[in-house]
């Protein structure tokens, strides 16, 4: 059955993109996660508003603090004007406190559709890269969430693509493991007596040539504004082993306290129940294996039991209908070795009591 949900999202998913494109649709939510010493990071952005003149994205950073169970968080929005989304050669992919929200000729975390085309035909790139030079060691930092105090600077050099076959990446596409075709583009910049790498993934996408992967962050999640369709889902609760994984569920890094982008997806759960009053169902929560065993335990109850509170405070579901129970790190579906992989492992099933 989980075989038949993730063809029938991905027939969904093709049939919004046209082929294998991931369209650019007002309401999409990408998260991209890095990796440190104390767990993964995931950081939310939502394309919140798109006009014909330019495309507003709301990013929220979740930083792991001094406590896993106290992250840290900032927030921001970023406008990018639609004519830099098509000519930009400038990416200015650091936000820090007090920025203005538009920095008109950047964009922030695309290629514009000429630069993929000059990348495409093998010529070098011209390009300009707002960023910190500190953003080089993050690998032995403490999160991310330090560098809205730090100062950034624009790198200038020329980058360009690394072999001419496009890099297949997998990234999860309204829950689903998709393979998303990249190119892959290095070079060195530099300003002062400072340089970066200009290194990166990025999506083969005139349309919407996303960053996929960083030398320090990756995407790993984009679900689209619709919900997975409720038939499919009253479809996989209903037949082989009744069970889906939800997608749309956000939660702060390391936290249980679930984040405002989950509420189309509780809404939906909620409409399901509502329509099928003698239903019951069990929400499960599963995590990747940072932390250590008894840690995630808890940490998954806690976050199964959030769905389940969110749930019940929803109209038309009744306390006997839901339930929540937690397995930590023990049921993973991917690989704990990639970030891709603790990516899936964080997630939230949902299981009917169906035999």
């Amino acid at each position: 059955m989980r075989a038949l949900l993730a063809s029938l999202l991905l027939l969904t998913t093709v049939a919004q993109a046209g082929s294998e494109r991931i369209p650019l649709l007002e309401g999409t939510v990408y998260t991209y996660a890095a990796s440190f010493p104390k767990g993964d990071e995931e950081h939310i952005v939502v394309l919140t508003s798109l006009t014909e003149s330019e495309a507003t994205f709301g990013v929220a950073f979740q930083a792991v603090g001094e406590r896993k169970d106290h992250p840290a968080a900032f927030s921001a929005i970023r406008r990018v004007r639609r004519q830099d989304l098509l000519s930009s050669h400038r990416i200015n992919n650091i936000f820090q406190t007090g920025d203005a929200e538009l920095f008109p000729g950047s964009t922030f975390m695309h290629l514009s559709a000429a630069s993929l085309q000059t990348l495409k035909s093998g010529a070098p790139l011209p390009f300009v890269l707002g960023t910190i030079k500190d953003y080089q060691g993050l690998g032995s930092g403490d999160s991310l969430f330090a560098l809205v105090s730090a100062g950034r600077k624009y790198f200038r050099g020329e980058v360009q693509r690394v072999g001419s076959a496009t890099v297949p990446l997998t990234v999860l596409v309204n829950g689903v493991p998709t393979v998303l075709h990249s190119i892959e583009i290095n070079g060195r910049l530099s300003v002062g007596g400072d340089s970066v790498s200009g290194h990166g993934w990025w999506l083969d996408d005139a349309q919407n040539a996303l960053l996929l992967k960083g030398e320090h962050s990756q995407l790993v999640r984009i679900d689209f504004p619709q919900p997975v369709p409720q038939q499919t889902l009253a479809q996989s609760l209903s037949t082989g082993d009744c069970r889906a994984t939800l997608p749309g569920i956000y939660f702060d890094t390391a936290s249980a306290t679930l984040l405002p982008q989950s509420g189309t997806a509780l809404d939906q759960v909620a409409r399901l129940l509502k329509a099928n009053p003698a239903w019951t169902l069990t929400v499960e929560g599963h995590t990747d294996n940072v932390g250590g065993a008894a840690y995630n335990l808890d940490l998954s109850r806690r976050r199964a039991a959030a769905v389940q509170a969110a749930l019940l405070g929803r109209d038309g579901v009744a306390a006997q209908q839901i339930s929540a129970s937690g397995f930590g790190l023990t049921r993973p579906v991917r690989d704990n070795a990639t970030l891709e992989g603790r990516a899936a492992n964080r997630r939230v099933e949902l299981v009917r009591a169906c035999k």
